[in-house]
């Protein structure tokens, strides 16, 4: 007996099978109850709850509150699984997402700034809220050039009343910027447009529709806005250049923990 135990712990097989078994029990015992646990307090489920009722308007029954718990471990495990398949690090929606929420956690650390502040900031940057200059004119349009371009500025000039091709955007602008005049003529005509004299019809003024006779009427020289005009315009304004100067803290201080390299 002793002999055949001896040689039964011997063979190849055996061994096999044996660390076969025991490998099993470890990971069954030791590896498999090393899990992640994902708990659902009772908090939480509450609010899951309450956001329920509160979108379907009723009260959670029996079988809605399991599906509520359901739902969220569906969620829950497949995020887990995302982060596990480094899945942050190659899509970039969810790496703008998450850029985005860091920049947002770090604007919610900026004060609310007092009227002072405010008005501080506004006087050191001054340059930033000036009005733009604006153009007022008239214009007689015409799809293609007309034949006698000089008579029809001279006409013009002496008041005589030329009707030219219909203009979808009518034939009177007030008080537009060169950006505006840009996207609707074209950069060509805004160019040409700020330097013409007052009150003298000049043209023919090429456009993105065709060409244009213009009588500018009025020029608005840039001028500064009131700050009780602009208040909120400001805040909006000194509480990014905050948040800017915190992110390049923060960035700073990563820094330390990261080493940006860039491949030559």
């Amino acid at each position: 007996m002793k002999y055949t135990f001896s040689k039964l712990i011997r063979d190849p097989l055996t061994i096999f099978i044996l660390c076969g078994t025991l490998v099993f029990v470890f990971y069954e015992h030791t590896l498999k109850d090393k899990r992640q646990s994902i708990l659902l307090s009772k908090e939480a489920q509450a609010k899951l709850v309450e956001d329920f009722e509160a979108i379907r308007g009723k009260q959670a029954s029996k079988e809605d509150r399991a599906d509520i718990v359901q739902s969220y471990f569906i969620d829950e495990l497949f995020f887990q699984e995302a982060l596990e398949q480094e899945l942050h690090l190659y899509d970039h929606s969810t790496r703008s997402s998450l850029i985005d929420i860091m920049h947002y956690r770090i604007s919610q650390t900026i004060e609310e700034p007092s009227d002072a502040e405010l008005v501080a900031y506004y006087a050191n940057n001054i340059a930033d809220y000036y009005t733009e200059t604006t153009y007022s004119f008239t214009h007689v349009f015409f799809n293609s050039l007309p034949d006698n371009t000089e008579s029809y500025v001279s006409q013009l000039n002496d008041k005589n009343l030329l009707t030219g091709d219909n203009f979808v955007h009518g034939n009177e602008f007030s008080n537009v910027t060169i950006g505006l005049l840009s996207g609707v003529f074209g950069e060509g005509f805004s160019t040409r447009l700020q330097h013409l004299s007052l009150n003298q019809w000049e043209g023919p003024i090429q456009s993105n529709y065709g060409v244009h006779f213009v009588r500018l009427t009025e020029k608005q020289m840039p001028h500064i806005v009131p700050f009780s005009d602009i208040k909120l315009r400001v805040k909006e304004d000194y509480i990014q250049h905050k948040t800017d100067q915190a992110i390049l803290r923060k960035y700073k201080e990563l820094k330390a923990k990261y080493e940006p390299t860039i491949e030559a």
